[in-house]
């Protein structure tokens, strides 16, 4: 059993905007870094304040 893998997709043109798949896949990792390490300094510091 095989399975025929289609990478080529992600260097497609994606429906909106001008951006690849991979294009967004990227801004979605970087959204994704941004809000954790947000929601980490805020912990840190209602932590630091109230702890």
């Amino acid at each position: 059993m095989s399975i025929d893998w289609n990478w080529g997709i992600f260097l497609q043109q994606a429906p909106f905007g001008n951006t690849t798949y991979l294009g967004w896949l990227w801004s979605g990792f970087q959204i994704t870094v941004a809000l954790s390490i947000s929601a980490w300094i805020i912990a840190f510091l209602v932590g630091s304040l109230f702890g």
